[in-house]
């Protein structure tokens, strides 16, 4: 029994290390090499994601009408298969931090600037008694995305209990939370001091904390875009200066993966909260 599930557990991981491979390579575009989705397809759990996920053509429609993300799709060998890297981005997210999960029942997640909610997706699958609160613009390019994503989540798991608010709503700070995600967003695209003191009052004992935290000079949070969604600007990164609050404010940072634009971040809440009055 043991030397099987070794045996799994091993071919997962080599399976994981090939497809991260591929995708390095595949982004230098002197390299000739297979698309990404052709490289998730050889294992089954993500292509049984891929398979199960059920998108709009409203959501697709969304992705590529943001310029960077199709030239994006084009340099990685993709063409117009937005599906295909929705649903590998995602299960690859998921894949990273879904150990950190593991000993949640129910557990309250918060997520600050959630887009359209996929890793909410494979939270909600993997945790259906999770209640789920999203944070990010209403509109965006025409689009309302906050109601986008609540949909799409619905539409592809079981969650039943889902919040949605746009950036600065009070009743955010009102709840305490077990899980708090950030992806590509709170200290990579806009400072994390906008979230600061509601994370440090609102992370339960024991829960954690994910950021993408930027290791080079945050260019895009200052964009008319972000700081309308969010508010804030910086100048140049912040990625030290965060890691030595998070040490001080709630435990130890652990990098889990980086790259060479942002560092992902998982910290366990080991320091209790401050009382009120602090």
């Amino acid at each position: 029994m043991y030397r099987s599930a070794f045996l799994y557990h091993s071919k997962q991981l080599i399976l994981s290390l090939v497809f991260s491979l591929y995708c390095i390579l595949a982004s230098h575009k002197s390299v000739a090499t297979p698309n990404c989705a052709d490289i998730i397809s050889r294992n089954s759990e993500p292509t049984s994601f891929y398979q199960s996920l059920d998108i709009p053509s409203e959501v697709i429609r969304f992705l590529e009408s943001n310029p960077a993300y199709t030239n994006y799709l084009t340099g990685m060998g993709y063409g117009s298969r937005t599906h295909a890297y929705f649903s590998g981005r995602v299960y690859k997210d998921w894949i990273l931090i879904k150990d950190f999960l593991q000993d949640f029942d129910s557990p309250s997640v918060l997520d600050i600037g959630s887009g359209i909610g996929g890793i909410d997706i494979l939270i909600a699958r993997n945790h259906p008694k999770a209640q789920l609160t999203l944070i990010d613009k209403v509109e965006k390019g025409g689009f309302n995305i906050i109601q986008m994503a609540k949909d799409l989540i619905m539409r592809n798991s079981k969650a039943v209990k889902i919040q949605t608010f746009e950036p600065g709503a009070p009743e955010v700070t009102r709840e305490n939370y077990d899980i708090i995600t950030s992806f590509r967003g709170l200290g990579y695209l806009f400072p994390y001091d906008v979230y600061r003191s509601s994370i440090i009052s609102s992370l339960n004992m024991g829960g954690v904390l994910i950021l993408d935290l930027s290791v080079r000079d945050m260019e895009l949070e200052t964009s008319d875009v972000v700081v309308s969604r969010f508010g804030g600007k910086s100048s140049g990164s912040e990625y030290d200066k965060v890691i030595q609050d998070l040490r001080e404010t709630i435990g130890e940072p652990v990098v889990i993966s980086q790259n060479h634009s942002y560092h992902r971040v998982v910290v366990r809440r080991t320091i209790p909260r401050p009382l009120a009055s602090d």
